[in-house]
């Protein structure tokens, strides 16, 4: 169970969403400082936008030792302008879509 939450189907006060693409470089500095906060009652949803790099290894590491995050890997390249809708609808709690069906309609 993650910190700051009571139970495993807990609703998190906040959710967190960072878009990624061949970032393995920075990756691992900027998670560790989103668990860093003081505030910890949040999803941390991490898109990866069909990275090349080692991104989507390094993802899945993390997201294995913190409960909090949570890794999309899309299977093409969409950009930020696609990723939009999925990203809306994430947050907006409709789970249902994938991104690749979020930017297609």
């Amino acid at each position: 169970m993650s910190p700051g939450r009571t139970g495993p189907r807990d609703a998190p006060a906040l959710r967190v969403v960072m878009p990624v693409h061949n970032a393995a470089r920075y990756l691992s500095e900027s998670i560790a400082s989103m668990l860093a906060q003081t505030f910890t009652d949040f999803e941390f949803v991490i898109l990866d936008d069909a990275s090349t790099d080692d991104s989507a290894a390094i993802l899945r590491d993390w997201a294995a030792r913190d409960a909090r995050i949570r890794v999309v890997e899309s299977g093409s390249r969409l950009g930020a302008a696609e990723y939009l809708p999925f990203r809306v609808s994430y947050v907006s709690g409709s789970r249902s879509r994938s991104p690749t069906a979020a930017a297609s309609g």
